[in-house]
């Protein structure tokens, strides 16, 4: 796990909060061959025989995530926002990224807290996956954008997927927990390594956890009084709130980078 941190830190790019003196710094102290070294043998050695274990193929998830930046670069050739492509997107990609976490549920039956641990950290890893692919792949073409296409259009969609997915192997909170905790000790790696204070860094990303942990609950509510449409229907309202919370993040982004580094 904290190969797979490390990793996070340089082959990510979906933090609003990022300094990019910062990211100069640290890419400095790194040797980028031995980091992709490490990074592959870390995908070949453990996340490919985990998400074998669960039914999904590794080249499926890649398949999905280029063609997401193909369709997010034709969207910024015709000049769309990342606001307005995530409008343009977002049934496109319910659909795929939904699929991606259905395909696993055949594999699972009743499991053992072991075990919704470890589907837990596949979901992270299929998250984290898609997020690295299509943020360097958009940030080639279109670096000034990459993050916030990947905090606006991607992270919610795929994020929500993950929630609606943990309803349905009866694992909402664990899975929640476990994805979003893991998320919240690589933004606190990364926001000190920028210098701001812990007491700073625990406010903003518990004010994040709020939302993940209130938008998993919206969802097991919906799906757990709807019919047969529920679940696209917990999905999108998880969606709507997750795209605005990130939206108002990227407009304030300059306030709260003043504050957290006061």
């Amino acid at each position: 796990m904290e190969k797979l941190v490390d990793n996070y830190l340089y082959y990510l790019q979906n933090d609003n909060l990022i300094i990019e003196q910062d990211i100069e710094m640290l890419c400095e102290k790194m040797d980028i061959r031995k980091i992709t070294s490490s990074f592959n043998k870390l995908i070949k050695q453990t996340v490919e025989p985990t998400l074998k274990k669960f039914g999904i193929n590794k080249n499926n998830i890649i398949t999905e995530a280029k063609k997401t930046s193909s369709e997010i670069k034709a969207y910024y050739e015709k000049g769309l926002t990342p606001e307005k492509a995530a409008q343009q997107m977002k049934m496109k990609m319910a659909s795929s990224v939904t699929k991606i976490f259905k395909h696993s549920v055949k594999k699972v039956k009743v499991m053992n807290m072991e075990e919704k641990a470890q589907l837990a950290i596949v979901s992270f890893i299929i998250i984290l996956y898609i997020h690295s692919i299509v943020g360097f792949l958009v940030g080639l073409f279109a670096p000034e954008i990459a993050n916030a296409v990947v905090a606006i259009v991607l992270a919610p969609i795929t994020e929500e997927a993950a929630k609606n997915y943990f309803v349905s192997v009866g694992m909402p909170w664990v899975g929640t927990g476990i994805v979003f905790g893991i998320e919240f000790l690589i933004y606190f790696i990364q926001l000190a390594l920028a210098g701001i204070k812990v007491s700073r860094i625990i406010a903003l990303r518990a004010a994040g956890l709020a939302m993940h942990f209130t938008n998993q609950a919206i969802q097991k509510k919906i799906i757990e009084m709807g019919d047969g449409d529920a679940r696209f229907a917990a999905w999108l309202a998880g969606y709507i709130i997750h795209v605005t919370w990130n939206i108002m993040s990227t407009i304030k982004n300059e306030q709260i980078s003043a504050w957290a580094m006061s």
